[in-house]
């Protein structure tokens, strides 16, 4: 009995959370929700799901920025699907039609360079 007990607190105390890893393309473009910053792509961002969400199976998050060093930006409503699981990926993708790509390139080639420098100390 206590077996039964120990595996049903742990599956209520994880089913209170639904993942959600957001990258971008080209990488590094700065995520928002609203006026909050969660830095450069990719981040995670954690949602907490209430009994309501779990009865209609999804909830409507909260509508993403992402913003690329040209100013180039894209703005997306995320909802999360509970069928498919709890942990969730998107990918936003830069808008084709905005000036300076090369710009977003220059910066991805960079950062990746500083990064591997950053490993290799």
């Amino acid at each position: 009995m206590k077996k039964y007990l120990v595996v049903a607190l742990a599956l209520a105390v994880s089913g209170c959370t639904s993942e959600l890893l957001v990258k971008s393309d080209p990488e590094f473009a700065t995520i928002y929700s609203g006026n909050q910053n969660f830095g450069a792509a990719p981040v995670y961002l954690s949602y907490k799901i209430t009994k309501q969400d779990r009865k209609i199976g999804f909830i409507i998050a909260d509508t993403l920025t992402a913003r690329w060093i040209s100013g180039a930006t894209l703005k997306m409503p995320i909802q999360l699907n509970f069928k498919e699981g709890k942990h969730h990926e998107i990918t936003l993708i830069r808008p084709a039609d905005y000036p300076n790509v090369n710009l977003d390139a220059n910066y991805v080639q960079e950062r990746t360079k500083k990064e591997i420098e950053m490993k290799l100390k």
